[in-house]
């Protein structure tokens, strides 16, 4: 959804957080630069990322 939304996967982090029972549950991270949103606006296609 957030994908939909704009938003890039930036880090996945295993292990990260704490779980049920004394698991670990991963952490995804996204982000939505200006720049990315400012594109979306004007309508541009397709993103840079480095």
């Amino acid at each position: 959804m957030l994908e939909k939304a704009g938003f890039t996967r930036e880090a996945y982090l295993r292990s990260r957080l704490p779980g049920p029972g004394g698991t670990r549950t991963d952490d995804l991270q996204y982000v939505l630069l200006a720049e990315d949103l400012l594109a979306q606006v004007s309508g541009e296609n397709g993103t840079s990322h480095a």
